[in-house]
């Protein structure tokens, strides 16, 4: 307060007194207003009536600024991203922000992008904010003015659980599996599903309208698979990508299986015990595959009884052949004929019997050119040999009881 006195000399020294009290009573009132550490910083300025705030602009040195207005916030948007998310710029929504207003990242300042209006702001938020989950602050600063409300952003890390169906057939012209877990759709920057192995997937499609309850549970995802099926038979990771780095396995959790075989009927039916070779052996079916052109890979292979072919043609989908070999049809019996397919999936047949039959008919050799003349030449016979049942192995011959002789071709020269 101000003192007046009619002495002229005691005038000049109260007059002193006085500014000096009501500059103490200045730096007083600073000091009470900056007691709590966070508190609005000001004092009362008896000489001239005005407020004055103490303010900075990261929470550090105070400076002298003038009145100020709190800033409120009722929301932000987005509110959700996953771990791994690129950079993305945040709407802040409030109210009394003005161009010095500064969104607060759980105490970290947040660069504004453009012109704030009065009851939003946009933010940029670095990648590196969205690095580990959880929830986080978000405040609006005005100088030293903070605001009261508090905005929380949350940052996920999807996990999967589990995937159905595990398997589909490669002879499939599509896949779709259902991913089931925990933030599989909010809060993902275009993200991508892609099945990781040993087969070849031509492209992933995803469908991520199907989240059920607000968890995020599920995600579909349709993949295209090449036809015809090349070799993409194989054990897959199932692997959901999002944002710069973003990115969930489950291992091991998807396969494209071989079909099971079917043997509908073969081709012949019966063979002769020691029947001539060559013998091929037709076998029509269905879900046969041929083998993939991979180093070391199988496809669909014939089993002759117990013995599992490693010559097996495949000719198509539903039709195999392979060479009967001599031990095959060595002696009479009934032998199972099967077609197995590898793994994953696959498995073996169902059996059509092959009959090796007993050859109980002698061959037939008939010889032209012979006769009851005497002849002063050479003369040259013609043999046929036929077998109605295991065919002819083999015509021997002898002239005038010599070793006997294995006939080439159908002819025998007689000396004369």
């Amino acid at each position: 307060m101000r003192m007046r006195r009619k002495t002229t000399a005691l005038l000049g020294t109260l007059t002193i007194v006085a500014v000096l009290c009501v500059a103490l009573a200045s730096i007083a009132l600073a000091r009470a207003d900056r007691g709590g550490a966070g508190a609005s910083a000001g004092y009362a300025d008896l000489a001239s009536g005005s407020q004055v705030m103490w303010g900075s602009d990261a929470w550090g040195g105070r400076a002298a600024k003038g009145a100020e207005t709190t800033p409120t916030i009722s929301g932000v948007s987005p509110s959700i991203k996953a771990i791994g998310s690129s950079t993305f710029n945040m709407t802040v929504l409030g109210g009394s922000i003005v161009t010095s207003t500064t969104a607060i990242w759980g105490g970290i300042p947040l660069t504004t992008v453009g012109t704030p209006g009065v009851s939003s702001m946009v933010v940029s938020v670095p990648a590196a904010r969205v690095a580990t989950a959880g929830t986080v602050a978000v405040k609006l600063v005005t100088g030293s003015m903070v605001s009261t409300e508090t905005a929380t952003f949350t940052v996920t890390q999807p996990t999967i659980a589990s995937v159905t169906p595990t398997f589909v057939a490669s002879t499939a012209t599509a896949a779709t599996i259902t991913l089931t877990g925990t933030h599989l759709r909010d809060g993902l920057d275009s993200p991508q599903l892609a099945l990781r192995g040993t087969g070849a997937i031509l492209g992933t499609t995803i469908n991520a309208t199907t989240a059920v309850a607000a968890v995020d549970t599920t995600m579909v995802g349709v993949f295209s698979l090449p036809t015809p099926i090349v070799a993409p038979a194989g054990v897959y990771d199932v692997v959901l990508t999002y944002g710069a780095t973003g990115s969930v396995t489950k291992a091991a959790a998807f396969s494209i299986n071989y079909p099971t075989p079917t043997v509908t009927t073969i081709s012949p039916t019966t063979v002769y015990a020691g029947s001539a070779q060559p013998l091929l052996l037709t076998v029509n079916g269905t879900g046969f595959v041929p083998a993939p052109a991979l180093f070391g890979a199988v496809g669909s292979a014939i089993k002759i009884g117990t013995r599992l072919t490693t010559d097996t043609t495949y000719v198509s989908a539903t039709q195999l052949t392979v060479p009967l070999t001599a031990a095959d049809i060595a002696a009479a019996a009934t032998v199972p004929i099967t077609v197995v397919n590898p793994a994953p999936g696959g498995g073996t047949s169902n059996a059509v019997n092959l009959t090796v039959a007993s050859d109980t008919t002698a061959p037939v050799t008939t010889i032209t050119g012979a006769d009851s003349a005497w002849h002063t030449a050479d003369v040259v016979l013609t043999v046929a040999a036929t077998d109605a049942q295991s065919g002819v192995q083999q015509t021997q011959y002898d002239i005038n009881a010599t070793s006997p002789a294995v006939l080439v071709g159908s002819t025998i020269t007689v000396p004369a």
